[in-house]
């Protein structure tokens, strides 16, 4: 998990630099990537229970729908759109508590195998498991965060990957850098 605050980066933490959107640390990517999701125990994602869940609680309710700027009255339709989907890589994301009536959000990476809902771009929106909303990470470099908590084993942030919004583009591309120049003959000159 990834917390808000400055300070030192453990020693397995190394940025990378993203192609074709901000860096902001990790693997940028496409949420339509080829393999980027899996599908997995749809058990783990019943969207109408998650949907009834939140209609019996207004409060609970009210938050989520905050999220996404929705009604409450539309959150059953707006759940029937997302799709479950099973995480293949560990992904940060701008995850969401409910205390005091609010939505409060909170910079989190969701391990690998996690099973969350996304939308049609492929940005994940919530979590299965706890139906926890879920947006795309802030406009930071993951640098300027510390850990909370201990890491799974295999995590590392170079591998984390974040779903850019959908109007981003990102591409991979390879920068070319030009060598020594070749060194240059020398000419003879002819007197006739």
């Amino acid at each position: 998990m990834v917390a808000a605050g400055a300070g030192e980066l453990p020693g397995n933490v190394a940025l990378t630099a993203n192609v074709g959107a901000p860096d902001m640390g990790g693997r940028a990517v496409n949420g339509t990537e080829p393999g980027l999701y899996a599908t997995g125990d749809s058990a783990a994602c019943d969207t109408a229970a998650l949907s009834n869940r939140l209609m019996a609680d207004p409060a609970a309710a009210a938050a989520w729908a905050g999220v996404f700027g929705i009604s409450t009255a539309s959150i059953p339709y707006y759940l029937n759109t997302l799709t479950p989907v099973v995480l293949t890589a560990d992904t940060w994301v701008t995850n969401h508590t409910f205390a005091s009536g609010r939505a409060n959000p909170f910079q989190a990476i969701l391990q690998r195998g996690t099973a969350v809902y996304v939308d049609a771009a492929g940005v994940p929106r919530a979590v299965c498991s706890c139906s926890n909303p879920l947006a795309p990470p802030a406009a930071a470099p993951i640098g300027g965060y510390r850990l909370e908590g201990q890491p799974w084993p295999s995590y590392q942030t170079r591998s984390v990957t974040r779903v850019a919004y959908a109007d981003q583009h990102v591409t991979d591309t390879t920068t070319l850098v030009p060598g020594a120049p070749a060194p240059r003959r020398a000419r003879r000159s002819c007197r006739c």
